[in-house]
Order: structure tokens, then sequence, then C-alpha cells
């Protein structure tokens, strides 16, 4: 079988994610797993590709309407440049680990 690529993997989520979201049933982490598991086990997907794949549809969605956004060219392994407002805030990697603590 071949694999599918992986634009269509992100196109996918974002479909399942719709769908799941007007449903609204689900935690977030319930929503997650349910498109990371349709992925894989309805398209074929790797575990890998879904989660990737879930997880920016996830994240796409929350930040639907926000007036800010992610600078990658400024940011590095250890600083995330944040745009917010007009304002350029920074987040180390510390401060943001300790978000998953």
């Amino acid at each position: 079988m071949l694999k599918p690529h992986l634009d269509t993997c992100d196109n996918l989520a974002r479909d399942i994610l719709a769908r799941l979201v007007i449903d609204g049933q689900d935690s977030r982490d319930q929503t997650l797993t349910r498109v990371v598991n349709r992925l894989v086990r309805e398209h074929g997907f790797t575990m890998d590709a879904a989660r990737g794949a879930a997880a920016k549809a996830v994240a796409e969605t929350d930040s639907r309407n926000i007036d800010g956004y992610l600078d990658l060219d400024a940011s590095t392994s250890t600083a995330l440049f944040v745009k917010v407002d007009g304002n350029t805030r920074v987040l180390s990697l510390a401060q943001i680990l300790r978000f998953f603590e």
C-alpha cells in the first residue's frame, strides 16, 4: 500500500476535527485521540504522522480568530517569539516546558 501524502493527512485531520467539533461532546484530549485513531485506522497513516496532523488541526482550531502569531523567523530552539496585538513577546524553552509539568 502506498503511503498517503502528509498534506492529505493534514487536510483529513482538519476535516475529521471539524465534524467532531460540531458534535462537541468530547474533551480536547478525547477529540485528539479520535482524530489520530481515524487517521491511522481508516486512512493508513503512521501514528507519528497522525499525531502531528491531529495536533496541528487542534492548534489551528484553538487559534482561530486570534490576533497574533508565532514568529518562526525570529524564534530559535530556546526562544519562541510571539507577536500579539502588535507587540513581541518571548517565551524561553524553560517557560514552555513548565506548561507540561
